[in-house]
């Protein structure tokens, strides 16, 4: 597991800041250890006593080593909380990058909470195995034989007794090893399906992943997120654990030394305790608590196997869309060849051979469940038929092998409309056109909307807005690509400011070829020179009549 961990930081946070982590970590319990030989103090000043000498020597610098201790410390923790802030920004960073590359098909299947799972728990979860915290178990265990040598050195029944319980321990250690990580993993493996609702960037990649350009600059956007959010916690992350270490590494500590010195006078003036028995009585003592630390290293690795494990699924991923170079120069548009597509046992697509020409504007219609959204989840290669191929533009580029989306300008229904001003909406990373700009929100109407945030969802605008927001970005891409596919593309709009709309789209569809979904009569006319028809066979007809009837093409069998 321990390989595991380190390659799996290796490829996500890089090898020097992993090795710079568990240094500074290691360091700080390494220093903290260093409290082990204060109880010899004590036992010097006790023997003082013992012999009816008092003196504040070793008190003293038993008091300026745990102050020098608690400075030194609390400098390394400070410079391993930076790091591990960066560490964090880092390795949110590269699931984000993944999952922005991951076919967004497959995250829906993964169910709700997936990010907030992912981008905190997990990921908190498996830094917290570098943290100072977590290596103290490990340095405990090996303290433990330094007690025991300790112990066994001043008093040999005391070392017997301590070697026998550190023997259970060691099997308990090992029986819950052995028992609870194998239902441990198997919960994991039942659990870890149930995932998606992704942050408002990766619910919007179908559009962010279709071009590199806009992967980086969702990338930078989410990068400016994590370092505020991130830089505000290592705050209150330090000063919190400052306090309590204050309490319990310094400040208590003293208040031991006071009531020591207390008590030796008490012993000048008559008490007679022997400091090599305080001595044992103290290190029995702390090796009671250490002995805890089989514990905590059990449920450390438990819970760090599930977080790589949920992590590496991501990282690792085999599902990411591939993005291959799609040749020009063919004689289609596309070419479906003995396709069958299923979905959830329902046949939806059934031995389809059609071939699409190219050139055309094409609408698409079909009732309730026939599969127009898995149909053009196909045409986009988002997903694969189960049998057979299609084709996109020549007979050696299957759809899902190429991802042929990179090639489209899609408006889907999904309002992917990111918390950001209008104009970053439509251009996303590509250079902004300040004619183009005045351009598009006026020809969308989009006028009072170019100064504020559209709110995440866009939840800031109306529906009416989303749309005209959708419309416009479409728009802004449809000029550099040759096809496209548009979704109901005027949902929420009434029929004036539909038939506007509809106006300032023609001109961008010129010369281009697509699929239009809509069950609209006024957008099927005015938009779509032929018609496919997804009838209730599992099948594809092409209407070559350019103003068909909706109502009449349903009623076909």
């Amino acid at each position: 597991m321990f390989k595991e961990i380190y390659l799996f930081f290796k490829k996500t946070i890089g090898k020097k800041l992993f090795f710079t982590i568990v240094f500074l970590a290691a360091l700080c319990e390494l220093i903290k250890s260093c409290t082990l030989i204060l109880p010899f103090l004590v036992e010097k000043f006790i023997n003082q006593i013992q012999d009816g000498v008092f003196s504040l020597f070793y008190p003293k610098i038993a008091l300026c080593a745990y102050l020098a201790i608690f400075v030194i410390q609390s400098i390394i923790v400070w410079l391993y909380g930076k790091k591990q802030i960066s560490s964090k920004v880092k390795l949110q960073l590269a699931v984000f990058d993944n999952l922005l590359k991951t076919n967004p098909n497959e995250l829906k299947k993964r169910g709700e909470g997936f990010f907030t799972s992912l981008m905190e728990k997990s990921v908190d979860t498996l830094l917290n195995f570098l943290t100072p915290v977590s290596f103290s178990a490990f340095f405990n265990v090996a303290q433990i034989f330094i007690i025991l040598a300790v112990l066994f050195y001043k008093n040999l029944f005391i070392g017997l007794i301590s070697s026998f319980l550190l023997v259970l321990y060691f099997i308990a250690f090992i029986l819950n090893n052995k028992l609870f990580s194998s239902i441990l993993m198997e919960y994991i493996e039942k659990n870890s399906v149930g995932i998606a609702k992704i942050y408002d960037f990766i619910k919007g990649n179908k559009v962010l992943v279709a071009n590199s350009e806009y992967q980086q600059f969702a990338h930078q956007k989410v990068l400016v997120i994590l370092k505020k959010v991130q830089g505000i916690e290592f705050k209150l992350q330090y000063f919190f654990e400052l306090i309590f270490s204050s309490l319990g590494n310094f400040i208590q500590p003293c208040t031991n030394l006071i009531i020591i010195v207390l008590l030796g006078k008490n012993v000048v003036d008559g008490a007679m305790p022997f400091g090599s028995f305080v001595l044992v009585l103290t290190y029995y003592n702390l090796l009671q608590n250490k002995f805890e630390s089989f514990q905590k290293i059990t449920d450390l690795m438990f819970h760090t196997s599930g977080a790589l494990k949920g992590l590496k699924d991501f990282i690792d991923e085999q599902k990411f869309l591939k993005l291959e170079k799609i040749e020009n120069g063919g004689n289609y548009f596309l070419n479906f060849e003995n396709a069958s597509f299923a979905l959830d046992g329902k046949p939806l697509l059934q031995n389809l051979s059609i071939k699409i020409p190219d050139g055309f504007n094409y609408g698409l219609i079909g009732s309730s469940g026939t599969g127009k959204s898995c149909f053009i989840n196909l045409v986009l290669g988002l997903s694969k038929p189960d049998s057979g191929r299609i084709a996109f533009k020549k007979d050696s580029q299957g759809c899902a092998d190429v991802f042929a989306m990179q090639s489209f300008a899609y408006l889907s229904q999904s309002e992917e409309i990111f918390n950001l001003p209008l104009q970053d909406n439509i251009f996303l990373s590509e250079k902004y056109d300040e004619l183009e700009f005045k351009s598009l929100i006026e020809e969308f109407a989009l006028a009072g909307l170019s100064d504020r945030n559209l709110g995440a969802d866009g939840n800031a605008i109306s529906g009416g807005e989303k749309q005209k927001v959708l419309l416009a970005r479409f728009a802004h891409q449809i000029k550099g690509k040759d096809y496209y596919i548009l979704d109901e593309p005027f949902t929420g709009m009434d029929i004036v400011t539909k038939k506007q709309m509809i106006e300032a789209l023609k001109p961008y569809l010129k010369n281009k070829t697509g699929l239009c979904i809509t069950h609209d009569q006024l957008v099927l006319d005015s938009l779509c020179y032929k018609t496919l028809l997804l009838n209730e066979k599992h099948g594809i007809v092409l209407c070559e009549d350019s103003a068909s009837n909706i109502e009449e093409l349903l009623l076909r069998k």
